[in-house]
């Protein structure tokens, strides 16, 4: 355990004395925030993937299929999918 937290401090310690490229860039002229840098700009993107994919879930209709499908129907919904 003191060995697993010596190396999450010798890890962190080059981040806390400013030894390391900032997290956020300055904001342009254009942008109205400052822009993330490294590992949170990756991970900021794959947040807003996630959260894209979830609410592209959430807006999508569930459809309740029957337990079994005979073949002729399958013909049927092919030759008329609207039904």
């Amino acid at each position: 355990m003191e060995n697993a937290a010596a190396r999450v401090r010798d890890h962190l310690e080059p981040l806390i004395s400013g030894d390391h490229a900032p997290v956020l860039e300055p904001a342009s002229a254009i942008e109205s925030a400052p822009r993330l840098r490294g590992n949170a700009a990756g991970w900021a993107r794959e947040a807003a993937l996630l959260l894209e994919r979830r609410s592209r879930r959430a807006s999508g209709q569930d459809v309740h299929l029957p337990g079994h499908i005979s073949a002729s129907t399958l013909v049927d919904l092919g030759e008329d999918p609207a039904g």
